[in-house]
């Protein structure tokens, strides 16, 4: 079982971004939730990444779900003008190897960080 920890990533321009461990996972269907505090003034305004667990009714497999959020705030008014988000969907079978299922979650998120995909998700436009 993992324990919740700060998350740092980099920004576009290459800066270290903290996502704070705001919240640790209560057990299943509970989000863990992570926040950049030094985003905004008050949650609101925040970027946040909340990961959900969960059994499906059969228990055959755990569903991980994610949810990214990323606020846009105007820099006068101070007011919330839109949200961009992001969502992940992962299904770990039960009944397969627990090195397949690493083997299977290594190359999804390398894929979902490769930068042919970070491109198409910055452009909006698929590959061709």
């Amino acid at each position: 079982m993992a324990t919740i920890a700060n998350i740092t990533v980099k920004n576009r321009l290459g800066a270290d971004v903290v996502y704070a461990a705001s919240q640790g996972s209560a057990g299943d269907k509970n989000p863990a939730i992570w926040r950049q505090d030094a985003a905004g003034t008050n949650y609101a305004s925040r970027p946040e990444f909340r990961v959900t667990v969960r059994s499906n009714a059969s228990n055959t497999t755990r569903v991980t779900d994610g949810a990214f959020k990323f606020p846009v705030v105007d820099g006068v008014t101070g007011l919330i003008t839109d949200v961009l988000r992001g969502t992940f969907s992962f299904t770990e079978v039960n009944r397969v190897a627990e090195t397949t299922n690493e083997d299977a979650v290594t190359q999804f998120s390398n894929l979902f960080a490769s930068a042919l995909v970070r491109a198409i998700c910055k452009t909006g436009t698929n590959a061709t």
